[in-house]
């Protein structure tokens, strides 16, 4: 980022759950252990002490934070003042770190995946941007708030037609824009020049969130139709939808929301291959679309993508 005429740098923890796929992005000032183990420290304190394996990837600040915190609960000639300030987890939780190979990102399966596309996506659009550390922080969270608002697998319960998404599980009543929903602002332009620049701020932010949100929610659909058709291949079978089925729609939708579709009847072809469905929309319009428009969901399908890992555990 930019901030007066010298661009400083930033970084972005990216923690997600392997039991929930929910996503926890944190603002490092700089790239050190001491930075690390501060966030580290949010997100307990937030979310919730892990009680599994945190796994990580190669990155030096990691290997170092993991080093002091082996260190320290190794020790017991610590002043008790130093324990306490160093953060419950060198006294009484006790953590086990797990590092991927070398150059070999794909070892985390669906969750590193989930980090790229967030990382891919964040990249281009808050490159050398001026933007403040509070506005960065903002964005950061509101992306967080986004990318847990995705549908992840149908509900199991009849009488529940939303799918369940992340934030259904870690932040069910995440608000995650004030933007009218007409999208303007009628009168706000004629306050006070505070009221101004706090209206232009917000609209800056707005833009940028919406810049993301184009190219994120793109790559990520086509990474979920680029990961079930290698599944598909795997198993020697093509999408066969069936009546009830839940599929996302490869459509273009306004940001944190996802165009579903719940297939009524299908049409195969004189093969017997499924070519198109009906399908009923979440706004209740019924349409008949082509299967190639239709896109699974990322937990629709069973997959062996993880290693087996107990609930709670965190991916960074």
């Amino acid at each position: 980022i930019i901030q007066g005429r010298r661009p400083v740098k930033r970084w972005l923890l990216l923690l997600s759950c392997t039991a929930s796929r929910a996503l926890h992005i944190e603002v490092l000032s700089d790239y050190s252990a001491d930075s690390v183990l501060h966030a580290f420290e949010r997100f307990w304190a937030r979310r919730g002490l892990t009680e599994g394996t945190i796994y990580l990837d190669q990155a030096t600040a990691f290997k170092a934070a993991a080093n002091a915190v082996a260190t320290i609960q190794g020790q017991t000639s610590f002043p008790e003042f130093v324990k306490q300030a160093l953060g419950p987890f060198a006294q009484t939780h006790p953590l086990r770190f797990s590092f991927a190979p070398a150059r070999a990102p794909w070892g985390q399966g669906a969750v590193e995946r989930m980090v790229g596309l967030v990382k891919g996506s964040l990249r281009p659009i808050l490159w050398r941007r001026p933007l403040s550390d509070e506005e960065l922080a903002t964005i950061a969270t509101k992306v967080e708030a986004t990318v847990n608002m995705r549908p992840i697998c149908p509900s199991e319960s009849p009488e529940d037609p939303l799918p369940l998404t992340p934030a259904a599980l870690v932040a069910p009543r995440a608000i995650l824009s004030l933007q009218p929903a007409d999208g303007s602002f009628s009168g706000a332009d004629s306050g006070s020049l505070a009221a101004k620049r706090l209206l232009a701020s917000f609209r800056r932010r707005e833009k940028i969130l919406d810049a993301w949100w184009s190219r994120w929610s793109r790559d990520y659909m086509s990474a979920l139709r680029a990961r079930h058709f290698q599944e598909n291949r795997r198993r020697g079978a093509a999408i066969q939808p069936s009546q009830g089925d839940l599929f996302l729609i490869a459509d273009r939708s306004p940001r944190a929301t996802w165009k579903l579709g719940r297939v009524l009847k299908v049409f195969p072809d004189a093969a017997g291959v499924i070519r198109s469905v009906l399908i009923r929309a979440s706004n209740g319009h019924e349409a008949v679309r082509p299967v190639s428009h239709l896109i699974e969901l990322e937990l629709g399908t069973e997959t062996n993508e993880q290693p087996e890992q107990s609930p709670g555990e965190a991916v960074a």
